[in-house]
């Protein structure tokens, strides 16, 4: 069983702009409603996650600068539990940028926690962390303008 959980938000800054703010783990605190990161958005790297009420490790496995950042996490085998978010950034004809905001969860774990993660998707979790993201960002664009 999988569940994919995905949104999208259209950010008024560049792609180079939106990514300033989404790979700037240690600023999270000052602007994310959602949650804490330590570590570096590198191919590989290891991060502590912290997310209301629990906290994980997971491992970056894909990084391309201003287009996409994923990471994964897993308990014990992904065949157990395997949680993947991904971030998409594409640039509109008009210059800004959408951005999208997948988290996939499979294996056998998956169906226990499906209420978790449908009230993250929610106005307090994935919707509210792009609306987050899209505050800064755009405050922060039209300072530098």
């Amino acid at each position: 069983m999988s569940i994919v959980l995905a949104t999208t938000i259209d950010i008024a800054a560049t792609p180079e702009e939106v990514w300033e703010v989404l790979s700037d783990f240690p600023a999270y605190g000052d602007w994310s409603n959602f949650s804490r990161i330590d570590g570096a958005p590198k191919l590989g790297n290891r991060l502590k996650m912290r997310m209301p009420g629990f906290w994980f490790t997971s491992t970056v496995t894909a990084v391309t600068e201003s287009q996409e950042l994923q990471w994964s996490a897993k308990i014990i085998t992904a065949a157990l539990f395997l949680g993947e978010h991904n971030f998409t950034l594409v640039r509109k004809n008009d210059g800004s940028t959408q951005v999208t905001n997948t988290e996939t969860f499979s294996g056998a774990l998956t169906r226990p926690f499906e209420g978790l993660f449908a009230k993250n998707h929610n106005a307090g979790g994935y919707v509210a962390f792009n609306q987050s993201l899209k505050s800064r960002v755009e405050s922060r664009a039209s300072i530098l303008r």
